[in-house]
């Protein structure tokens, strides 16, 4: 009787150690889709955080490549005009007033990409940074808004003071207002 309960132990106790392994291998793998499934996830985000990221500067770009080549046409049409000797003061006048009217918006569209870029470049040092400061909610309410590609017509979502500031963790009122924004 012995003989059979250790046969019985040592059965039990092979099928325990084969399951065991089967177990542990499940794991690894079951660890491996994990980490795979993880992977893919960050790279989806990445994914959309970039074609965010190259909307935003694309667009003011564009414009301003615009600009340019509107810019480059009118020049060539001054000059010939110049080299044809038939250039008169309205002409003269009215390309001014063009280029004075493409400088503004190369302006306005340099601001908008060096704003965004800022953005981009205080969000992401504020996600990192766990310290205490004295910030402008206001700004990072905007910046929060901005990085997280949430639109809102400016006429709903206006920074009344950019005298409200604030001494606290800019990465926990970040995490608060981006955490509000997001789906249920």
């Amino acid at each position: 009787m012995n003989k059979d309960l250790e046969k019985l132990v040592q059965s039990r106790t092979s099928e325990l150690k084969e399951s065991n392994k089967e177990l542990s291998k499940t794991i690894k793998d079951l660890e491996k889709a994990q980490e795979s499934l993880i992977h893919s996830e960050k790279m989806a985000s990445l994914g959309q955080l970039i074609a965010g990221v190259s909307h935003e500067l694309m667009t003011p770009i564009g414009i301003l490549l615009t600009i340019a080549d509107h810019i480059k046409i009118k020049l060539e049409e001054l000059e010939q005009k110049v080299k044809d000797n038939r250039l008169s003061f309205d002409d003269m006048n009215k390309f001014m007033r063009d280029q004075k009217e493409a400088v503004e918006l190369v302006d306005e569209n340099a601001r908008r990409t060096q704003d965004f870029v800022l953005s981009l470049k205080r969000t992401s040092v504020d996600q990192m940074s766990m310290e205490q400061r004295t910030f402008n909610i206001c700004e990072t309410i905007e910046d929060t808004l901005r990085s997280t590609k949430i639109r809102f017509k400016r006429s709903h979502v206006k920074s009344e003071s950019s005298m409200f500031k604030r001494d606290s963790y800019v990465q926990l009122s970040w995490r608060c207002i981006s955490n509000n924004l997001e789906p249920s």
